[in-house]
């Protein structure tokens, strides 16, 4: 695995790779059930990586910033952004640039923290292609062709495979004139699927679907333990960053950059989901 490679492939790697080692005979010869184990481990993996299972510092990557370009470079560029708006994190020259794809454009990355504190959508299909399929391909090629093992892998009907799932392929338009015509349909707040225009000025109409709004209580009732759970463990989170940098000022905290580290993640990750669930919480309010 290449250096420049993010964590999530390293750990995929990893597994793939005992798996695969301990797939065969003492003589040697192929245990196709356990490659088949092999396979599923991957297609798991797929499936975790396109759903958003995998922790967003796992999906950092980092490039070394040189002191001058001939062209411009998308690390070097972030760099001076982050110089420009007084991020004490900027990489300098030598130092290497933390960063992660989101979904836009080839040249659409981000400092880690302003993707979890934008929302910005990372670009999972991106990491699958450029970073993820190409090292378990070149695992998979000492046991099976190249051809077996991507579509044996990687193809829609793979990522399914064993999950019951059906595949489903949306195509929205990103740009030009057709998207200014094309608008997201308003969806229930708690089974996500849209919203009919019967009940228009009904309380809760716009909020919840007809079954739902039978089920307001019962749901009220989850937004309000999500709220709490929540706070309680970015309660937790502040706590471990407050007993590893030895002080428990909340402004000391909010500067932490320590870019290296999960529970810094995972604390910048709680405080936006505790944002969205208390938004939840508000919309439900009616």
């Amino acid at each position: 695995v290449r250096r420049d490679s993010c964590e999530m492939v390293q750990e995929v790697y990893a597994r793939v790779l005992e798996k695969l080692f301990l797939s065969r005979t003492p003589a040697g010869r192929a245990d196709f059930a356990k490659i088949d184990d092999a396979a599923e481990t991957v297609r798991k993996c797929v499936t975790a990586l396109l759903d958003g299972k995998f922790e967003t510092h796992k999906l950092m990557l980092s490039k070394m910033r040189a002191k001058t370009y001939k062209v411009k470079a998308a690390h070097d560029e972030l760099a001076k952004k982050m110089e420009e708006r007084g991020d004490p994190a900027a990489a300098k020259a030598g130092e290497r640039v933390q960063f992660i794809r989101y979904s836009g454009g080839a040249e659409n990355i981000e400092d880690p923290l302003q993707v979890l504190d934008k929302g910005l959508p990372i670009d999972y299909e991106w990491y699958l292609t450029n970073q993820l399929k190409q090292p378990i391909l070149k695992l998979f090629e000492m046991v099976m062709s190249k051809t077996d093992a991507e579509r044996k892998l990687f193809s829609l009907s793979a990522r399914c495979a064993g999950t019951g799932a059906k595949v489903k392929q949306q195509h929205k338009p990103q740009n030009g004139m057709m998207a200014r015509f094309v608008t997201a349909a308003a969806r229930c707040l708690s089974c996500n699927e849209p919203l009919a225009k019967a009940g228009v000025g009904q309380p809760g109409a716009g909020v919840l679907c007809g079954t739902c709004l039978a089920d307001k209580d019962n749901i009220l009732d989850v937004a309000h333990s999500d709220v709490c759970e929540t706070q309680l463990a970015l309660q937790a989170c502040t706590s471990r960053c407050g007993n590893c940098a030895g002080i428990s000022e909340a402004w000391f905290l909010e500067r932490c950059k320590n870019a290296t580290c999960p529970t810094m993640y995972h604390r910048s990750k709680t405080a936006a989901d505790l944002e969205k669930f208390k938004a939840k919480l508000d919309s439900l309010d009616f």
